[in-house]
């Protein structure tokens, strides 16, 4: 616009390329037809999540009135959106009200398949309803279990949509890695390093998943109660228990422990599987001796997972396992009692001689 003149409560605009322009038509029905924008780049590239389905990416940013009939590709709910510029005007709502609109202008967007389109526009919000939800996105290295008796369905974004899933399903007990983290609306989804997918550990007032911690730990233990089972996964779940079973007083090679909630699960050395620490009552079972002769702090990540992961759809095994003791400091577990795991301790100083004992887990 090179220039501006107002005239009876509208605005005239004589454009560039030639010729005037009004804000508002002449008819008998007033109806705005212009707007000032303010375009803007954001400090650095945001990202939003699709909350309705079937929003579109449009070559300009046009009201919301007009969209329908404009072309462009529709993006289903859960999809990735990023953004680097956005506008705010005056426009036209979906039901013909004028209103503010936020539109973004898009650089990408993706589903685990990493597919792009040409640049864009959507349209964030208009004054009731919104189309996409700001999230904060980065990377994750969380390792998560299913609790849920039904399983989780994967989805292809960051969505509860029951129209986004893939078809894939994740079992009770299932162990499985994560590289991406999306939160918004108080919620954290998760993508999963294997199979792309997405997942959420909280749906409702349910707790389906939680977060699974490992640790490298050769030693030596003794079944002191009752023979527990042992499991394909760190679980108790029937599905994953591969009918093999520890006789009392047997002595165990153990390579990692894991924790997940208050449970403490062993991964027998020969990756036939992984026994509980305690029984269902609480009370220790299989009880620490000593740790593996010889045996010296690991140096980043330790040995990868048995043949067949953690249970269906479990962990990958490319990679190897989370960060040991030699790692990132050493495992979480507190308490006065704790080892000292410090980087580059001596592994068989820090667990002591065998006559230290660890009766009950943590």
């Amino acid at each position: 616009v090179e220039e501006t003149q107002d005239l009876d409560a509208t605005s005239w605009y004589r454009l560039q390329s030639g010729g005037w322009i009004s804000s508002y038509s002449t008819g008998k029905t007033r109806t705005r037809q212009v707007s000032k924008v303010n375009i803007a780049r954001f400090p650095s590239e945001q990202v939003f999540v699709v909350t309705v389905k079937a929003t579109k990416i449009t070559p300009a940013p046009v009201s919301l009135k007009t969209l329908p009939k404009c072309n462009g590709t529709e993006l289903a709910e859960g999809a990735l959106v990023f953004a680097d510029k956005y506008v705010e005007c005056a426009g036209l709502n979906s039901d013909g009200s004028e209103g503010p609109l936020m539109l973004v202008k898009v650089s990408k967007w993706k589903f685990p398949d990493e597919k792009t389109v040409d640049d864009g526009w959507v349209c964030v919000k208009e004054a009731h309803k919104e189309f996409l939800a700001k999230v904060d996105y980065r990377p994750s290295d969380k390792w998560l279990s299913v609790i849920y008796s039904d399983g989780i369905a994967l989805r292809k974004g960051p969505t509860y949509s029951d129209n986004c899933r893939i078809g894939k399903k994740l079992a009770p007990g299932n162990v499985v890695e994560t590289c991406q983290q999306v939160e918004y609306r108080d919620q954290i989804f998760y993508q999963l390093t294997d199979t792309g997918g997405w997942v959420f550990p909280i749906k409702g007032k349910n707790t389906v998943m939680v977060e699974a911690v490992f640790e490298s730990c050769p030693s030596i233990y003794l079944v002191i109660g009752d023979g527990p089972d042992v499991f394909s996964a760190p679980c108790r779940e029937r599905t994953h228990n591969t009918g093999k079973r520890l006789k009392k007083r047997e002595r165990l090679r153990i390579s990692q422990r894991c924790k997940i909630e208050d449970e403490y699960y062993l991964r027998l050395d020969d990756n036939s599987g992984w026994v509980p620490q305690c029984n269902k009552k609480g009370e220790v079972v299989v009880k620490f001796v000593a740790a593996a002769p010889g045996t010296a702090p690991p140096a980043g990540k330790g040995p990868p997972p048995a043949k067949g992961g953690y249970g269906k759809g479990g962990a990958p095994s490319t990679g190897g396992m989370p960060p040991g003791p030699g790692g990132k400091g050493g495992p979480p577990l507190g308490g006065s009692s704790t080892p000292p795991y410090g980087k580059g301790a001596d592994w068989n100083a820090s667990w002591g001689a065998p006559a230290q004992s660890w009766d009950a887990p943590g």
